[in-house]
């Protein structure tokens, strides 16, 4: 089956994305945190006879750009850009999945637009809960400093550390953010990442109530062993749908992707 791969450019920002599939139905689609679409391409490949879907690559991940520095990506021009994208692609009505960072969008696209909304696919989804060192890092009174770790990664090794022996964050948490900051190029994307989709923060109460206004259907997959996405978070959020279908796998954050896939392929192959 053939990909196609475009761009869109609005309001001075491009979003790069692949089109996939030959199925009737539309399916937006947002890869997680340090990911491009290509990693969604497994989990696409099962739903390829279903939907045509437009995977699209995240601002600062892949091909898409985002050209206001760190400027909060707001929902009103997070709005603008999906009602040009939908307008243009004569996309009325469609389903959305996200993983991770994805997921947060993919949440926000609910709040904003829900009367377009079919379904909702959610893999292990940022966005359920406040967080604090999120919120922290990206205040006004830490911004400068969060900025300058890019050029001078010792301030935050230092951070690290002392986090580490005051324990004040999980081991598995550590290593990510270890892992997420090794070189310049990622401590740029962490910095721009939590900057700008800090202002696409999902109103979760809203969502909650726009998805069981309309019936829509929630499938939820979450990893039992996820340290990144916790479990219980991701569970309180479904307890409060009224027609969702969850998925408990036994997986961390990092493999997930892949037990996901397998899970849709077998029940494809059961029809």
């Amino acid at each position: 089956m053939y990909r196609s791969y475009s761009s869109f450019n609005h309001l001075s920002s491009k979003l790069s994305y692949s089109v996939f599939g030959r199925g009737e139905k539309i399916l937006l689609v947002f890869h997680g945190y340090g990911h491009t679409h290509k990693n969604m391409k497994a989990i696409e490949e099962t739903l390829s006879e279903e939907y045509k879907i437009y995977s699209f690559d995240l601002f600062f991940h892949g091909f898409s750009e985002w050209n206001f520095d760190d400027s909060p990506l707001t929902k009103e021009h997070w709005f603008s850009l999906m009602n040009a994208f939908l307008s243009g692609n004569n996309i009325d009505k469609f389903s959305v999945m996200g993983f991770s960072l994805g997921g947060k969008v993919a949440l926000s696209t609910v709040e904003i637009m829900p009367e377009k909304i079919e379904k909702l696919f959610l893999i292990a989804p940022d966005g359920l809960e406040y967080n604090f060192w999120y919120d922290l890092a990206t205040s006004k009174m830490l911004k400068r400093i969060f900025k300058m770790t890019i050029i001078k990664p010792l301030i935050f090794e230092t951070a690290i550390k002392i986090l580490n022996k005051l324990r004040l964050m999980d081991k598995s948490t550590l290593r990510f953010s270890s892992t997420q900051m090794n070189s310049k190029e990622k401590r740029r994307r962490v910095y721009f990442s939590w900057t700008v989709y800090k202002g696409l923060t999902p109103d979760i109460e809203k969502v909650t109530e726009c998805l069981n206004k309309n019936n829509n259907q929630v499938t939820v997959y979450l990893g039992k062993f996820d340290r990144i996405i916790k479990p219980e978070t991701v569970l309180a959020f479904t307890s409060k749908l009224k027609n969702c279908k969850v998925h408990q796998l036994n997986s961390g954050h990092n493999n997930l992707l892949d037990e996901v896939s397998n899970v849709l392929y077998k029940e494809l192959s059961r029809i």
